[in-house]
C-alpha cells in the first residue's frame, strides 16, 4: 500500500514538474506583459506586478516610443497562414491520392523524394531562394511568404494524407465503382470523407507552421509583409530589450492560436481516438 502511494506520489510529483517547466514561460510572459519597466527590471523580481499596468497594450496596439502597432503584423500572420493552409491542403490531397491510388513506376521513390525536402534543413537553401525571390521583385510580398511556407509544408503533409489514404481499403472505393459512381464521384463521395481526419490534421499543421515561421519572414521581409514573429525582433533596440512591449505583443499573439484550438479541438481528440485504436 505504502509503495503504492509513494509510486503514484512520484508520478504526479514528475507531471508537476513537467507542467510547471512548460507553463511557467507563459506565466512569465503574462506578468510581465501587465509590468512596468521599474518592474520587469527589479531585481529580485517580481513574480506578480502590483498593478495591471496597460502602458503595454496601448503601445503595441496604437503605436508608441520606440515601437509600431503590430495590429497589421498579426493581420499579415494570418493572411499568410490560412492561404497557405488552404492551397497546401488541397495539393497534398490529390498529389497523396496519386501516391496511394494510382499505379505508376518509380512510384515509392517519387514519394520519398517528396519526403526528402522535409529533411533539407531550410538555412541551407536561404542564400539562393533569398537571390531567386529578389530577381522576381517578391521581397518583402505575401506571394513570396506563401510560396516559400508551401515549399516547406507541402512533402510533410503530403505524407501525412498519404497515411490516411493507405489506410483505406480500396475495397470501398471498389463497391462505390460497383454502385455506378465514376473515380472521381468515389473520390469525392467516399475517400475524401472517410479521410477527413487526416485534411483537418493537416491543415491544423500548416497554420500552425506558418503562423510561427521567423527565419524566412526575417530574411524576405522589411516593412509591408512583416509576420508577427518577425515583428516581436524589433523590440531588440539599440535601446535595450523592450520587455513589457514584447511580453504583451507575444501575449496578444498566442491569443489566436488557443481560439483555433478549441475550436479544433474536437477534431483532434477524434484523430488521437482513431490512431489509438488502429491496429
Amino acid at each position: 500500500m505504502i509503495k503504492k502511494i509513494v509510486k503514484e506520489g512520484l508520478f504526479y510529483l514528475g507531471i508537476a514538474i513537467i507542467l510547471i517547466y512548460i507553463l511557467f514561460p507563459f506565466y512569465w510572459m503574462f506578468t510581465t506583459a501587465f509590468k512596468t519597466p521599474g518592474e520587469y527590471f527589479h531585481y529580485p523580481p517580481y513574480f506578480l506586478p502590483s498593478k495591471l499596468y496597460l502602458g503595454n497594450f496601448r503601445k503595441i496596439l496604437f503605436g508608441g516610443e520606440f515601437v509600431n502597432s503590430v495590429v497589421p503584423n498579426m493581420i499579415n500572420s494570418a493572411i499568410v497562414a490560412f492561404i497557405t493552409a488552404a492551397l497546401v491542403t488541397i495539393m497534398s490531397i490529390f498529389a497523396a491520392f496519386a501516391l496511394t491510388r494510382l499505379r505508376f513506376k518509380k512510384r515509392d521513390d517519387v514519394a520519398f523524394f517528396i519526403l526528402s525536402q522535409r529533411i533539407l534543413p531550410p538555412v541551407s537553401i536561404i542564400i539562393p531562394y533569398y537571390i531567386m525571390i529578389s530577381r522576381f521583385g517578391l521581397l518583402d510580398t505575401h506571394i513570396a511568404l506563401i510560396l516559400t511556407y508551401i515549399l516547406l509544408n507541402l512533402p510533410f503533409s503530403v505524407w501525412i494524407l498519404m497515411s490516411y489514404f493507405d489506410d483505406i481499403p480500396r475495397a470501398i472505393e471498389e463497391a462505390a465503382w460497383i454502385d455506378g459512381c465514376s473515380h472521381l464521384q468515389a473520390f469525392k463521395n467516399v475517400l475524401l470523407p472517410l479521410a477527413t481526419p487526416g485534411i483537418i490534421v493537416t491543415m491544423i499543421f500548416s497554420i500552425i507552421s506558418c503562423y510561427n515561421e521567423f527565419m524566412f519572414a526575417f530574411i524576405l521581409t522589411s516593412t509591408r509583409a512583416v509576420t508577427l514573429p518577425r515583428a516581436l525582433s524589433t523590440f531588440i533596440t539599440i535601446q535595450g530589450t523592450l520587455w513589457g512591449e514584447m511580453s504583451a505583443a507575444a501575449f496578444i499573439g498566442i491569443l489566436p492560436v488557443i481560439a483555433f484550438a478549441m475550436i479544433v479541438q474536437k477534431h483532434l481528440v477524434r484523430v488521437m481516438t482513431l490512431g489509438a485504436l488502429k491496429g
